[in-house]
């Protein structure tokens, strides 16, 4: 049987590995799933995983490199996927590997062209996914390396539990914890009218209150304009199933790229897999209208005319359906695609 390791070094970008997982097991790899010990919740019901092996962040960087080293040896594993290989921390584990053939994911394009770390760790990995149609666009212009892409659309499947939404509510999902310099929050400060009727509910899947966050700060902007009845928080971490299921009642995804992001040449929001996986329409600011990642899968609005189009979709839900139905007809999207690209991409086949 054909194995391959997937390694998770850091303590995120667990969302990105059940995709794979998936993949590999279709064309029927062996798959061994090295992970921070952070991760063990979230990966231990992969039944897409035969072997799993944790790695303990409370030891030092090079005893985990050894550990690596030594699991790949012991179990005659010859490809290695990192799934977060442009994080300067893993700069020298490829260069302890020998005879193992390395592909890398990266997160961020810029850190392909501008960081020295990653100019090192390329010394060694020749070969990236990156995260969508758009990235592999612009990745294809970087010399020496190869690149493919890949959708991280698919997720376990979560039963349906109820949840408190009332027949006439309309559901804005915002997945992600509460973070300006993650997300434009301030822009619905600006742009929703004061006293907005109660049945449209922004719901902020993600904990507000953490420590480095801006919940409190937001909160405040809410109150001051009577928003705050059309907002749903959550102060804990949110387990995956009720997370999952917040997205399928959902009616739309509303991403909020801050202005100038790096999402529109660098880089992938979590939301838009989220979008894609659960056949989801988003809003999405105009400057992403060309991006064919987002054609036929968005709709577009600018400042001024946002809330417009959020009470266009309100009243009119066929809007809504045409675009699900696109999404749920796409090509592109569908498992089988994306899995054949991805073993293509491995397996060293065009």
């Amino acid at each position: 049987m054909k194995k391959v390791a997937l390694l998770e070094f850091s303590n995120g970008h667990t969302e990105v590995l059940y995709s794979q997982t998936l993949f590999l097991k279709r064309y029927s790899y062996d798959v061994h799933l090295i992970c921070d010990k952070s991760h063990m919740n979230r990966v231990m019901d992969y039944k897409t995983v035969d072997s799993l092996y944790y790695l303990d962040s409370d030891t030092s960087k090079y005893e985990r490199f050894l550990k690596i080293k030594m699991y790949l040896k012991k179990e005659n594993i010859k490809l290695l996927i990192i799934n977060t290989a442009s994080w300067s921390v893993i700069r020298y584990l490829p260069f302890m590997l020998w005879n193992v053939e390395i592909i890398g994911i990266t997160h961020g394009l810029e850190k392909i062209v501008k960081s020295f770390s990653q100019k090192l760790i390329s010394l060694k990995i020749k070969k990236y996914f990156v995260l969508s149609e758009h990235l592999y666009n612009q990745s294809v212009k970087i010399p020496n390396l190869e690149f493919s892409y890949f959708y991280a659309s698919f997720f376990q499947d979560y039963p349906t539990i109820a949840l408190n939404k009332k027949a006439n509510d309309f559901w804005i999902c915002i997945p992600g914890q509460l973070e300006y310099k993650r997300r434009d929050y301030l822009f619905l400060i600006e742009y929703l009218p004061d006293n907005l009727q109660d049945n449209i509910k922004f719901i902020i899947l993600g904990s507000y209150n953490h420590k480095s966050g801006d919940g409190v700060d937001f909160k405040k902007h809410l109150e001051s304009k009577n928003l705050l009845k059309n907002f749903i928080f959550f102060d804990t971490f949110i387990d995956d199933n009720k997370f999952h299921n917040y997205i399928k009642q959902s009616d739309i995804l509303l991403p909020l790229p801050p202005s100038n992001s790096r999402y529109l040449n660098n880089a992938i929001s979590g939301t838009f897999n989220l979008a894609y996986a659960h056949k989801k329409l988003q809003i999405m600011p105009d400057e992403y209208r060309d991006i064919p990642d987002f054609i036929d899968k968005a709709i577009f609005c600018n400042d001024e005319n946002f809330l417009e189009i959020l009470l266009q979709l309100i009243t009119n839900k066929a809007i809504i359906a045409d675009k699900e139905k696109y999404l749920n007809n796409n090509l592109q999207l569908s498992f089988d695609y994306q899995a054949q690209k991805y073993i293509n991409f491995l397996e060293n086949r065009l």
